[in-house]
């Protein structure tokens, strides 16, 4: 799992809202491509999610996938891998998922986020001088 590859397709993927005419929808195609992020290194390559994973993951066919696959590789966010890197691993050739690295830029980062933390009130080296908690309660007076 890449949390630098999810974040890529989550924040900087350009998939059109809405899609094209015979295109699958805008969050069908995020979804897939979250799925193959999630499954990438954190520079977007080798991810080889089974398309019954995908479609596990979208809740979408397996044909649908098939369809966002084609969609996303024709929109330029993903391309085929170097497929032996799977053979090696997947003996049987009927079995082997296809491999696809994500277009991520080299350089891309998540959005940026403010790097200050925690409370920035400026006190100027003085407690303040609000009292807090529970009031003192006074004792009862026995009579």
């Amino acid at each position: 799992m890449s949390i630098e590859a999810i974040t890529w397709a989550l924040e900087r993927a350009d998939i059109p809202s809405p899609t094209p005419p015979g295109m699958p929808s805008a969050p069908a195609l995020t979804i897939v491509l979250l799925g193959l992020a999630n499954h990438a290194s954190r520079h977007g390559a080798d991810a080889y999610p089974s398309v019954r994973k995908l479609a596990g993951y979208a809740r979408i066919s397996e044909r649908q996938v098939q369809r966002c696959l084609k969609a996303l590789a024709a929109l330029g966010l993903i391309a085929k891998g170097d497929q032996e890197r799977i053979a090696a691993t997947i003996p049987r050739e009927d079995r082997r998922p296809v491999l696809y690295n994500l277009s991520m830029e080299r350089g891309d980062t998540s959005s940026p986020r403010s790097s200050a933390r925690g409370d920035k009130a400026k006190r100027h080296g003085v407690t303040g001088t609000t009292e807090r908690g529970d009031t003192p309660v006074k004792p009862l007076e026995v009579v």
